[in-house]
């Protein structure tokens, strides 16, 4: 009966904070392969990105995330983007990636399974993971608490990583 209640504890908890049940992995498609894609934890910062090619704020965030990843990729951080099913295809995403803006990994949720399970129904939705899957961070723009929060996730994951060697 404890952990009934524990686990009820925890949930209400997480649905309090806006942390959704469920989360990785999810199955997603490579546009430009069309391969199926299983996105888990294992970086030590993973951030997925909820956007649209046709969602000005989430094209506008484009350039801001390419320097994110310069500055922090070699450090562990991981970026992926995930388009939503709305007005996609994986033709239009894969044109979209052609031009070369696209920083980090796209990917293309065409069943809406990944929106459903980390609730990125909103665009953009930023989601900050850490090696074991936990997510840390959730924002619907890369706000100052955001920056911070990637920040500190990486120089945490770095220094546990000396300490283990």
């Amino acid at each position: 009966m404890r952990s009934i209640s524990l686990f009820a504890s925890l949930m209400l908890v997480a649905a309090l904070s806006g942390v959704r049940a469920g989360g990785l992995p999810v199955t997603l498609d490579d546009p430009l392969s069309g391969k199926k894609v299983e996105l888990q934890a294992g970086a030590p910062a993973l951030h997925i990105v909820f956007f649209a090619t046709w969602c000005p704020p989430c094209v506008k965030e484009l350039e801001r995330l390419a320097e994110i990843q310069a500055r922090w990729e070699e450090r562990g951080y991981r970026l992926v983007l995930v388009a939503v099913k709305t007005r996609h295809t994986a033709e239009r995403l894969a044109r979209f990636a052609a031009d070369g803006r696209v920083p980090g990994e796209l990917l293309f949720d065409s069943e809406g399974q990944a929106a459903r399970a980390l609730g990125g129904e909103q665009l953009p939705t930023h989601l900050l993971f850490d090696g074991s899957g936990s997510q840390v961070h959730r924002a619907a723009s890369l706000d100052d608490a955001f920056i911070e929060a990637l920040e500190k996730l990486v120089l945490e994951q770095e220094r546990a990583r000396e300490r283990e060697q």
